[in-house]
């Protein structure tokens, strides 16, 4: 009765302190009713009792017919008679958590089991279920984690921790919430207390990326919940799941229906990945102060208790598992470095010389943009900080001529250049430099820093539109890295931490990541020629006048678009103008337009050379791409295109002959390959299952791949419906002898109406057959 003793006497104790009555008096009737009830128990056979109604809950959890309900009862019976110090009360709150983590899997896995058969009140009510189980998981943990004291600690927190992050994680993925940074930021924090291997690899699951089988890279279910491939591989899968395949054994109503589904899946899966900046997928959708620094480390084995709880180094990730559409400098990343966020780009710099690359990428730009603005002089003047160097302010090659001849991404500029001081040095106080440009003044369409600074924006204005002739304007490296020497001492605490805990032999006297943080500030200068004297000068409204001028009629505004195996993207709407194959249009998007013309226009699954205004038609448009076009793009006609009936015929013909030509570029083995097609279709046009069996052998003996062997097939076997079939036999019979009548072309024209086959579409299918 030792036990019952001492906390009587605490409860005593309690009870006589006047600031603690009420406490006093509730632990002092517990204690009470514990001692009435035990009165003449020893110690021993009480704590036997103890341990034995705990089996009994352990084994009601391990439970086949589990009963969630009379497990929490017989845990709170437990602490009821049994719960007398800390450790208990965790214990019997991680009982808890691990009841309702029992019910949150069964209903989980109800639900995946049958949620297309169930009813939708059937469906809300699981859901509500899952998610209600959840938050009790998450309830229950945070108690046990409260109740941990120092002499459990060290054994209990790795699981504890590990478990809130896997509850996190769950949230992040089922909800699409950003939980997950929390749920990794917990796993890192708990991996150094791994008492084992099994603890250690929990853990380790809930900061890994890598949660799909056989994928190498990091996907949003795990980890951040972030995107580790690039967006143009993530496309390419997107497109490759949507992509659409003629079925004949559909109907042509059941085809129409697929391509309308595989349409809006690509259409929308394209925008959400490319263009929805709420999409928090990508890294660089995230809010730019959380994700301002990141920190990496060599791999998972490396990155245990390596998190900042000041939250100024948010994220920390083994080299291995970084965002895939984030790109460094050559020669990164390396492990355990700091890189800062590029503010305009997805990129990171290391720390340790960002702030003057940011602050030098701006000069350059700002002076390659005074250059193309028609500048005849820039000068340099250094305020504070570096010394000026001549290669920031413009990029150049020698021309053998005599000076330098500027260039650009965007086009050349034509003209010399001189500078004036030592010729010897290469970092100057002050640097002046003289242009004589040739180019009429333009404004550059691949600027970053321009489109971000009002001042610049003002400036492209005034120039362009009003003539303005100087201008002078002061740029301090704060101001491009946007850092107050504040947040600097914060993140160096934070980043010294990190580096204290992945490496021993760590030193922060030596360490020169923080080594080039003072400010750097010059004022550049500019003075331009006067527009009166550029013989090719437009206005930006004058441009915009032509520009629009070159537009005529709206042919669609894209709504949705496929990838159709073998032709490519096809966009389906609803026409607003008549059309023909090989019609120039030009694509507009919100910030782009470009030249293009029309490839194809499918209706019913046939290629046909024109479309109406008020067809649902396909179009297919040269260099159309699912990267750039997008929902709400416009299509117009091209002025000045106009056709006479020669011209007609010659585009007809050309167009109903795409596929002729596209074989004509065949390799010899690809030319076998379609022989071999031919003659599997000699019969009926069918390619049958043993056909199928015969052309995959000769397609590995060719050495074809898979996607090229489809796309000959589909251009010799283009979609072809029963009718289109019926038709193709009646012309092989009919011209089985080498010569077409007046009578057998009367007979075919009537086979035609009957088949109601277009007479542009029995053109195609007749050309099919003379290609075999």
């Amino acid at each position: 009765m030792g036990i019952l003793k001492n906390l009587l006497k605490t409860a005593n104790e309690l009870y006589n302190a006047s600031s603690n009555q009420q406490l006093g008096e509730y632990v002092g009737d517990k204690i009470s009713n514990i001692v009435n009830k035990y009165d003449g128990t020893t110690e021993e056979e009480f704590e036997a009792q103890k341990e034995q109604m705990l089996e009994q809950i352990r084994e009601e959890l391990n439970s086949d017919i589990f009963d969630d309900e009379y497990c929490l009862a017989l845990i709170d019976r437990w602490v009821d008679e049994y719960a007398l110090s800390e450790y208990d009360q965790m214990l019997a709150s991680f009982y808890k958590y691990r009841t309702w983590e029992n019910v949150f899997y069964s209903a989980f896995e109800e639900r995946r089991q049958k949620y297309q058969d169930l009813s939708d009140e059937k469906r809300k009510a699981l859901d509500e279920k899952v998610e209600e189980a959840n938050a009790q998981c998450l309830k229950w943990i945070e108690a046990a984690i409260d109740h941990l004291d120092e002499d459990n600690f060290d054994f209990w927190i790795c699981t504890l921790l590990t478990a809130k992050a896997e509850r996190l994680h769950w949230i992040g993925g089922y909800n699409r919430k950003n939980e997950h940074v929390e749920a990794v930021r917990l796993a890192i924090r708990a991996l150094p207390f791994a008492l084992d291997e099994n603890e250690k690899e929990r853990a380790k699951a809930s900061i890994t990326g890598k949660v799909v089988r056989d994928v190498d890279f990091v996907v949003r279910m795990g980890g951040y919940g972030i995107n580790g491939e690039t967006p143009n591989a993530l496309i390419q899968r997107r497109k490759e799941d949507w992509a659409f395949k003629y079925d004949e054994k559909s109907s042509r109503e059941e085809n129409e229906e697929m391509m309308e589904l595989c349409a809006m899946g690509l259409s929308e899966e394209v925008e959400r990945e490319l263009y929805d900046k709420n999409n928090l997928d990508w890294f660089s959708n995230r809010p730019y102060h959380d994700r301002q620094f990141i920190f990496t480390v060599r791999d998972l084995d490396h990155i245990g208790g390596c998190y900042d709880e000041t939250d100024n180094i948010k994220y920390v990730f083994p080299l291995d598992e970084l965002p895939g559409e984030i790109t460094f400098p050559v020669g990164h990343p390396l492990p355990n470095t700091l890189y800062y966020a590029h503010p305009l780009r997805p990129m990171y710099l290391p720390f340790e010389n960002a702030q003057l690359i940011l602050f030098y990428e701006k000069v350059h730009e700002m002076c390659r943009l005074f250059q193309c603005l028609g500048a005849t002089q820039i000068n340099a003047r250094c305020l504070k900080g570096n010394k000026i160097s001549q290669e920031i302010i413009t990029s150049s090659d020698f021309n053998v001529s005599g000076g330098y001849k500027v260039i650009n991404v965007s086009g050349g500029i034509n003209g010399k250049r001189t500078m004036s001081g030592n010729s010897e040095s290469r970092d100057e106080m002050q640097l002046n430099q003289s242009f004589s440009p040739q180019k009429a003044p333009y404004y550059p369409d691949d600027l970053l820093w321009a489109k971000e600074d009002p001042e610049l924006r003002s400036l492209i204005q005034q120039r362009l539109e009003g003539g303005l002739l100087e201008f002078t304007k002061k740029v301090s490296s704060y101001e491009t890295s946007n850092l107050s020497q504040n947040q600097l001492n914060d993140v160096k605490a934070a980043f010294q931490s990190l580096m204290n805990n992945v490496s021993a032999n760590y030193s922060a006297s030596s360490d020169t990541t923080f080594s080039q943080t003072t400010e750097t500030e010059w004022e550049i200068s500019v003075q331009f020629k006067p527009l009166d004297e550029f013989s090719d000068y437009v206005s930006p409204k004058e441009l915009k006048t032509k520009a629009d001028a070159r537009k005529g009629d709206l042919i669609v505004e894209v709504s949705k678009f496929c990838y159709v195996e073998g032709r490519g993207i096809v966009i389906l709407d609803t026409l607003h103008a008549d059309v023909k194959v090989g019609e120039e249009v030009i694509v507009c998007t919100n910030d782009n337009e470009f030249d293009s013309s029309i490839e194809g226009i499918v209706m019913f699954f046939k290629m046909l050379d024109r479309g109406e205004s008020g067809d649902d038609a396909g179009l297919i448009l040269r260099g159309v791409t699912e990267t750039n076009i997008r929902c709400g793009t416009k299509i117009y006609k091209k002025r000045g295109d106009t056709f006479s009936d020669d011209e007609e015929t010659v585009q007809k013909n050309e167009s109903t002959q795409q596929s002729c030509v596209e074989l004509c570029s065949l390799t010899p083995e690809e030319e076998k390959y379609r022989e071999e097609i031919l003659f599997c279709i000699e019969d009926n046009g069918v390619i049958t299952d043993d056909d199928r069996k015969y052309l995959e052998r000769k397609r590995k003996k060719f050495g074809l791949s898979e996607s090229r062997a489809k796309e000959i097939e589909q251009q010799v076997v283009p979609f072809l419906n029963e009718d289109e079939k019926e038709y193709l036999e009646t012309f092989k019979e009919l011209t089985s002898s080498g010569t077409l009548t007046d009578r057998v072309k009367r007979l075919l024209e009537r086979e035609r109406e009957s088949l109601h086959i277009s007479k542009e579409r029995a053109e195609e299918i007749e050309r099919l057959a003379s290609m075999e």
